[in-house]
């Protein structure tokens, strides 16, 4: 990704943002119910930090969105 320049790399297979992402969705309480709604919502979020995708990656990798209400 960043390593090989290719900034817009969003990996919405990945185990880790998949997570990431129902679990916002889930603070929204808005959850996403079914593995199409997941595709065009992921789709959707490509879409719209493009060409800045591998950095939304990174920070979902890094990041937990329950950490700040967890403690």
């Amino acid at each position: 990704m960043r390593g090989l320049s290719e900034p817009d790399v969003f990996l919405t297979t990945d185990l880790v943002i998949k997570n990431r992402l129902h679990a916002l969705h889930q603070l929204a309480q808005r959850p996403i119910e079914s593995t199409k709604s997941y595709r065009q919502i992921a789709k959707h979020i490509s879409q719209q930090v493009s060409p800045w995708g591998s950095y939304l990656t990174f920070q979902l990798w890094d990041e937990n969105p329950l950490t700040s209400i967890q403690e």
